[in-house]
């Protein structure tokens, strides 16, 4: 699969060393970049719109807390190059990539750890800022988007499923899954059910998925923890699709 160049930028208010921006953060959930568990994506489409078509509407603040109290510590807005970048804007110091990954084909999104009513806190390089947005519709939660993507378990899911959410025992899934458990799965989302403030994800670890197969085993349906222990979603979905 051949991915287009999509950058959005930030500028903090610290210079950050040339070195520091070598790293892509275009994909940053799927390259596992982020340091804190994901609530999900936030589409900006003032900013950036649908199959990465560049807009030049409006630009969003960026808040230090979740209040309009205080004036913001800076800005994203969308490039004027034409490209599909969005730049955040604070005092005059070095551009930064802001961490994304894509919501749908060509359509990077923010990414969000925190949520409060309106206000979503989303991931800086360092650290992270407050946005408000008055648009539900703009915030996809994890793990429900996965529900009409192309989902997967991602490698390293040890081949581990659990009958019931909440459940310490593991299922016992036949011995050819094993060989699978280093590789991203494909996976059919059933649900969700939060236990002791535990995340659950119910999902059907599949055989096929864009005309390429598993040899050896059968679908299997079961639950998997939301989240890895290092705080990494367990699933993920390829935007693009096939």
């Amino acid at each position: 699969m051949r991915f287009r160049n999509i950058t959005i930028v930030v500028l903090l208010w610290l210079c950050v060393p040339h070195s520091a921006s070598a790293q892509n953060w275009q994909w940053a959930i799927s390259e596992r970049l982020t340091r804190e568990r994901v609530a999900g994506l936030l589409n900006l489409p003032e900013i950036v719109g649908t199959d990465c078509a560049p807009s030049h509407s409006g630009r969003v603040a960026l808040y230090a807390g979740p209040s309009t109290g205080k004036l913001p510590i800076g800005f994203i807005e969308p490039a004027r190059n034409g490209e599909c970048q969005i730049l955040a804007r604070v005092g005059k110091q070095t551009e930064e990539q802001l961490p994304t990954d894509e919501s749908t084909y060509d359509l990077p999104a923010a990414i969000v750890f925190q949520r409060a009513g309106p206000w979503f806190r989303i991931a800086l390089q360092r650290g992270s800022a407050w946005v408000r947005r008055d648009e539900p519709r703009d915030f996809l939660s994890y793990p429900q988007l996965l529900k009409n993507g192309l989902a997967y378990v991602r490698d390293g899911w040890g081949a581990k499923l659990w009958e019931t959410p909440g459940a310490t025992v593991t299922a016992r899934l036949p011995s050819k899954w094993q060989s699978y458990a280093g590789q991203n799965v494909p996976m059919t989302f059933l649900g969700f059910r939060r236990v002791a403030h535990r995340l659950w994800i119910h999902v059907r670890v599949e055989t096929e998925s864009c005309g390429e197969s598993l040899e050896g085993v059968k679908p299997v349906a079961g639950w998997i923890r939301a989240y890895r222990p290092n705080g990494e979603p367990a699933a993920w979905f390829y935007a693009r699709g096939c």
